[in-house]
């Protein structure tokens, strides 16, 4: 037994003016039968079923069911209410099938196969069960209020409270949906809102007239209730279900009318019936994921050293130095200082450097018989004896066995063969805008031989081509093995080491800086500082593009995570019709969180993997 005393209802209408629309309000309902509510609109009707069903507060009173005091109106709502609203409240986006699981709590046992077998049981109790999968959209009026009420007979309740249910429907429609409710009727009570005065007298068991927020008529249609009583007990409910049909093997269990498998199912259908905003969502994520961590691989020692990598060409790698002063007998001190710096931490390996450069001259170059002004090319040297930093950037050929080979980098072949006129101005074009590679260039000078245009005329041979990006060449350089200066004699002023190339194995700012630092303690040796300003140039560049990632870091962070607030709330907000279904069938604010809280979830997962997809290709390409 339902009972509502002295209930006052009130709205706000602007600041200091109110309209009440109940009126110490008194009602008392059986355990059963069929009452509806008349009134004029805006009278308070539909306000006595939201009180009733828990989703509208009163000012004052009180309800009682079964003679104690209601204190927990959701507990209520949840294990004694059901609703029929007029506009359906299905959700859109689910199919038949789902949106009849949406209203089934957990007191209903079994897995989401055996749920689905008694959707369909009940759809087809209400002769629609053909349109399982159909969402609510592909359904009639009619069709969409006996889901409507499938979906409210999947909860096992005692009071069924139907705001206009037959409004928006045809006369015959409206008619077939009257004889459902009679029928729950006969074991439920139904609380029928209407402005049907046909409808109502026609299937009512009793009509209560509402004036003025209160009861201005209570009619009570059937003649002898205690001959409806006993009707009621010899005749058949229909074909209407319940969870204590075994046909279905579900059963009823002890006041356990919460959500919580839906909360785990819900979430993925969710996302399946809105597919193109969830996928629209996974993009958006996914997109901002990956800009978090580009971001943040931005900052990472990988991304560093692939953009120290960048630069080796422009002299990071290495570092310069020179004697104080500069004289033949000083290359003793030079091999000496070689042992002290191979032996540093950060040292890959040493090369020595030569006071001058060499002349080479073509094949067919003969000293003194050759016609007109010689043509030469002049080319630095660099010694590269027991060099594994060099075997490691080889690009086409081998490392020198003998004297007389040698190795080249790509840019310095080419700019060989310009000089020599053997290519010219086309060869270098082609290789610059990348339509030649390391091996087209190494197919160039590997079956030609060249003359050290000193005394001796020695030949020498190009075995291997280097990788242009990992050496630093101020101009293009013969880098050669043990025996190789013992070939050739340099007229003027001999050929002598005055100094030490450094190539170290740690391309930081900070390592290079201890590494000047160790330097400049010993007093027989000084950095080049033509080569040391056009590295401090390159390490002024990587450090402005890093404090500017930084900053750019920050920022992208910073609006990512804005964006998906914004994503997140805006999903929710054009949703706000969905959350109110999900409070009329008695899900708690905690179990409709944990539904958009997965779905959250879900996305964002797939957005992750996207993401990372997408960054694991640049790393691979990078790579």
């Amino acid at each position: 037994m339902l009972k509502l005393k002295n209930i006052n209802k009130s709205y706000k209408i602007r600041a200091g003016l109110e309209q009440k629309v109940l009126k110490d309000l008194n009602i008392m309902f059986g355990d059963k039968g069929m009452v509806s509510i008349l009134g004029r609109s805006g009278g308070g009707k539909s306000t006595i079923l939201n009180i009733i069903g828990g989703l509208c507060n009163f000012d004052s009173g009180e309800m009682f069911y079964n003679n104690k005091k209601i204190e927990d109106y959701n507990e209520f709502r949840k294990n004694k209410i059901a609703f029929v609203f007029q506009d359906f409240n299905l959700i859109n986006h689910l199919s038949s099938e789902d949106n009849i699981i949406a209203g089934m709590t957990d007191s209903i046992t079994g897995s989401i196969k055996e749920r689905k077998e008694h959707s369909v049981f009940i759809l087809k109790s209400l002769n629609i069960g053909e349109y399982t999968k159909k969402k609510p959209a592909q359904l009639s009026g009619g069709q969409r209020q006996r889901l409507a009420i499938a979906r409210m007979l999947a909860k096992e309740v005692d009071i069924v409270l139907a705001d206009e249910a037959t409004s928006s429907l045809d006369k015959k429609n409206a008619h077939h949906i009257m004889q459902v409710l009679k029928d729950i009727s006969k074991e439920k009570l139904v609380i029928f809102v209407t402005h049907d005065k046909e409808l109502a007298y026609e299937y009512s068991d009793r009509i209560l007239n509402l004036v003025d927020g209160q009861i201005a008529k209570d009619e009570n249609i059937t003649k002898d209730m205690e001959e409806f009583d006993s009707t009621i007990k010899t005749k058949k409910s229909g074909n209407l279900p319940s969870y204590q049909t075994e046909k279905n093997g579900l059963k009823k269990a002890q006041q356990n009318n919460s959500y919580k498998k839906n909360t785990r199912y819900l979430p993925l259908r969710n996302l399946k019936g809105r597919a193109k905003a969830s996928i629209r969502n996974i993009v958006i994520i996914g997109l901002i994921f990956l800009s978090i961590l580009f971001s943040i691989f931005m900052e990472s020692d990988y991304f560093k050293d692939y953009m120290h990598d960048i630069y080796l060409q422009e002299g990071i790698k290495t570092s310069v130095l020179d004697v104080v002063k500069e004289k033949v007998s000083d290359e003793a001190i030079v091999e000496e200082l070689n042992m002290l710096y191979k032996e540093l931490p950060n040292i890959e390996h040493c090369s020595y450097t030569y006071n001058t450069r060499i002349k080479i001259a073509g094949s067919h170059y003969i000293e003194g018989l050759q016609a007109g002004k010689p043509v030469f090319s002049y080319t630095n040297l660099e010694d590269i004896s027991s060099n594994d930093y060099f075997k490691k950037i080889i690009k086409a050929g081998r490392f020198p066995e003998k004297a007389d080979e040698v190795l080249m980098s790509s840019a310095g072949a080419v700019a060989l063969l310009k000089e020599l006129k053997i290519g010219g101005e086309r060869l270098e074009d082609q290789f610059n805008t990348g339509k030649l590679d390391d091996k087209y260039v190494f197919s160039l000078v590997e079956n030609t031989f060249f003359f050290v245009a000193e005394y001796r005329l020695p030949k020498i041979k190009i075995t291997g081509i280097i990788d242009t990006t990992k050496v630093s060449e101020k101009t293009h350089t013969v880098y050669f093995i043990n025996g190789f200066t013992n070939l050739f004699e340099i007229k003027k002023g001999g050929l002598y080491k005055h100094g030490l190339k450094l190539y170290k194995k740690d391309l930081s700012a900070e390592k290079h800086t201890e590494l000047l630092n160790t330097v400049k303690e010993n007093k027989k040796i000084r950095v080049n500082e033509v080569h040391q300003k056009r590295v401090n140039i390159v390490y002024n560049k990587i450090a402005s593009f890093f404090d500017f990632s930084r900053i750019l870091l920050i920022l992208i962070c910073s609006v990512s995570i804005l964006s998906l607030a914004s994503i997140f709330y805006t999903t929710i907000l054009e949703r706000k019709n969905e959350i109110r279904i999900y409070r009329s069938l008695a899900y708690t604010k905690k179990e409709i969180l944990k539904i958009f809280s997965l779905e959250i979830f879900y996305t964002s997962l797939v957005s992750a993997a996207f993401a990372v997809i997408i960054l694991a290709a640049v790393y691979y390409r990078l790579g």
